[in-house]
């Protein structure tokens, strides 16, 4: 299941007569009519999830004289997800419209601020379906009369600041029995995943992101991982004894060495290894190890030949690092002649090897965080890039103002 993670998202909806079809209350000339999100801010990066936001309503006078001493006397709006709902704003005190002129809208905000563990499902039903199930309950009274609008609906919100994630376990699925093998969660997306338990489908159970684990029983096994965020995920283990096998990464990041181990119950046996990486690269060793890095992305197949004739081999893929520049920081108008700030926000970009910066006047510079000045008043664009083995990889602009330094 998609889910948001760990980033704050603005979603601003607004429904019309014919998506919801609501069902209108009358005091004397008024009309209860569209109810919607004007915004709804919802927060998952803290331990807590949070929403605030705005939701509203309007009141339309459709006869030609106007309303008198209308009041809203109540209201409550409920998000809901399956069988559950949380109230997230209110009006419990009477409140004064004013009046409204004959054939004229007025629009009724609800402010709302809640937190809790609730919002993580409006969070995936928003991103899945680009919509939201509420609730409006809605009373007004006018002289002596009164009406009660009241009404579930599904409120469409946009939905394109929604950041998916997705969870993966990492690591190899045929093992050898008694031998240590290690497995890590690897993600894909933006967001925070919390903290990670592992169940290895033999009673062990493991906290964290990476374990190590050794199968003493052939068979087939399943680890399962779920996560404090509530993302899970899965992988089926084949333990056997086998002669002769490989341990180590399937998946790594170009330009990372890794180390792959020989394994099995004839091990003793083999003097020499030639390993062939798949690239066009090869290398015999004397030892039951090796290190090597890719230098480009792409699937590559890891074979082990020894020289009495075992081998095995692995399916390696090779990948940049997921780095995401989402920003820039820095004011959005400086004064030529003096300083400022600017940084990068963005996900894992400790893993780029350079993070370059095109001030917009012919000056680059390198960093997360850079200080620069211009010579000039006008207006520039910043961009900063993330570069890894040589190659783009994500990228963000910005505009900016030098405006005339005035002593």
């Amino acid at each position: 299941m998609d889910l948001i993670s760990g980033a704050r998202k603005k979603l601003t909806g607004v429904t019309t007569e014919n998506e919801i079809q609501p069902r209108p209350s009358i005091v004397l000339t008024t009309v209860i009519d569209n109810p919607r999100f004007e915004q709804a801010n919802i927060d998952t990066s803290g331990t807590v999830p949070t929403i605030d936001g705005t939701f509203a309503i309007d009141v339309t006078n459709t006869g030609l004289l106007p309303t008198r001493s209308t009041r809203i006397t109540g209201a409550k709006v409920e998000l809901i997800k399956d069988q559950s709902s949380l109230t997230v704003g209110t009006i419990e005190e009477p409140q004064s419209i004013g009046s409204i002129s004959g054939g004229s809208t007025e629009t009724i905000n609800i402010k709302f601020e809640r937190d809790g563990d609730f919002l993580r499902n409006v969070v995936q039903e928003v991103c899945q379906d680009g919509k939201v199930r509420a609730k409006i309950n809605f009373t007004m009274s006018e002289i002596l009369l009164a009406a009660t609008y009241s009404n579930e609906l599904e409120v469409p919100v946009n939905r394109s600041d929604c950041k998916t994630l997705t969870v993966n376990v990492s690591g190899q699925s045929e093992v050898n029995i008694n031998e240590e093998y290690r497995w890590e969660i690897s993600t894909v997306g933006e967001g925070s995943i919390g903290s990670v338990s592992w169940d290895m489908g033999d009673g062990s159970t493991y906290t964290g992101r990476a374990v190590t684990h050794s199968y003493n029983q052939t068979g087939d096994y399943t680890i399962t991982v779920d996560t404090e965020r509530g993302y899970s995920a899965s992988k089926e283990i084949d333990v056997s004894l086998v002669p002769f096998g490989l341990v180590g990464p399937v998946e790594l990041n170009v330009g990372n060495e890794a180390t792959w181990n020989a394994t099995g119950e004839n091990l003793s046996q083999v003097s020499n290894i030639t390993w062939n990486f798949g690239d066009g690269e090869s290398r015999t060793t004397q030892s039951n190890s090796v290190s090597y890095a890719y230098d480009e992305e792409g699937n590559y197949t890891l074979t082990a030949v020894s020289d009495t004739g075992y081998d095995d081999n692995l399916e390696v893929q090779v990948s940049f690092p997921n780095v995401i520049v989402d920003r820039i920081s820095s004011p959005d108008s400086v004064s030529n002649q003096q300083d400022f700030n600017a940084s990068v926000q963005g996900s894992n970009l400790s893993e780029a090897s350079t993070l370059r910066w095109d001030m917009g006047d012919g000056i680059t510079l390198n960093g997360r965080e850079v200080t620069h000045r211009y010579a000039t008043s006008g207006e520039y664009e910043i961009i900063v890039e993330a570069i890894i083995s040589g190659e783009v990889v994500s990228s963000a602009s910005k505009s900016i103002t030098a405006e005339q330094f005035v002593l």
